[in-house]
């Protein structure tokens, strides 16, 4: 009788189609990796064409990875629990939901959105929604002022700002004061992270955010997010272009004249006392014609994103949905 082959030890094989297998399957694909890795080592010839289809099949990878991410670019990448998905719409949200509670977690451009200054992440709410929006980070209303100031080695007019808006004592413009009226919710500063639940094309609920605010929804509808800035309209012309240069608003235009003079208020307002008053009349009311022409182009072009499109920055911004 045959006997069965013993291993270098003296303990005896058993038999691969009757009895337990030698190696487990599952290891078959790591111990095939390692020995091609060996076998690479083994010649220069064979280590080169190893590390050539190495490189080859993580390029493969990369690039069907780019492909689904950025060509394709799917509403929603979720797992099968249901517990986390990825949207990629227009504002990009990462969401997490569990049971009745969604968290969602955004940047939000200060630039406002594409036909007025409300930015859509597409996230509906339900009347009854408990809505807690929490907000850091930190913008600047006007890049043009940046440029500027750089340019000139001295301190922006418009301070950076937090969610909760520009202070008193920079939000205020005392040549025109009036300018307040005119922004999304007059009754806030410049810059604060504001919300609104749009119920139907015409009408909004707003809501003041800044750092922190929990909210109980009134109705359903969409949930808006932005910074308290202007949006001009045809209707908001006085926002951009103050009225003819009588009054308090002649100074507003006076300064304009002196800046034009020289950057030193000091030595432009010397220069502009040596005028005749008739003069003087004169080079304030070019200074109105000058903004009304441009008025006038923008309003044509309806560029009323003007001011929106001049803010840096961003806030980082957490939703909480309990319903």
């Amino acid at each position: 009788m045959s006997q069965s082959p013993k291993n270098l030890d003296g303990k005896t094989n058993k038999d691969n189609s009757h009895g337990s297998p030698i190696s487990n399957n599952n290891d078959a694909l790591p111990n095939a990796v390692i020995k091609a890795v060996v076998d690479s080592t083994t010649s220069p010839e064979k280590f080169r064409r190893f590390l050539t289809y190495f490189i080859v099949g993580v390029f493969g990878i990369v690039t069907l990875t780019w492909i689904i991410l950025d060509k394709i670019k799917p509403n929603k990448v979720s797992l099968k629990d249901g517990t986390i998905s990825i949207e990629a719409n227009k504002a990009g949200t990462l969401t997490l939901e569990k049971d009745n509670k969604k968290s969602i977690i955004m940047v939000l451009s200060p630039n406002g959105g594409i036909d007025d200054e409300w930015v859509d992440p597409e996230i509906q709410i339900k009347k009854g929604d408990s809505v807690n929006i929490t907000a850091s980070g930190k913008i600047n209303l006007s890049l043009a002022g940046i440029i500027k100031a750089a340019q000139e080695d001295v301190q922006p007019k418009a301070p950076w700002n937090d969610p909760k808006g520009l202070s008193k004592n920079d939000d205020n413009n005392p040549l025109y004061p009036e300018r307040n009226n005119f922004k999304t919710m007059k009754e806030y500063p410049f810059g604060m992270l504001i919300a609104a639940i749009r119920k139907d094309n015409l009408s909004l609920d707003k809501y003041q955010i800044g750092n922190e605010r929990k909210f109980k929804a009134e109705t359903d509808g969409k949930l808006l997010l932005t910074v308290n800035d202007i949006w001009l309209s045809a209707e908001k012309k006085d926002a951009y272009l103050p009225p003819e240069p009588t009054g308090r608003n002649r100074e507003y235009y006076l300064n304009k004249v002196l800046g034009s003079i020289n950057s030193d208020t000091t030595i432009a307002t010397q220069q502009f006392l040596t005028w005749n008053k008739g003069k003087q009349d004169s080079e304030i009311m070019n200074k109105y014609n000058e903004r009304k022409k441009k008025w006038d182009e923008l309003n044509t072009q309806r560029n009323y994103g003007l001011w929106y499109q001049d803010n840096i920055g961003s806030f980082a911004v957490t939703i909480t949905i309990e319903r």
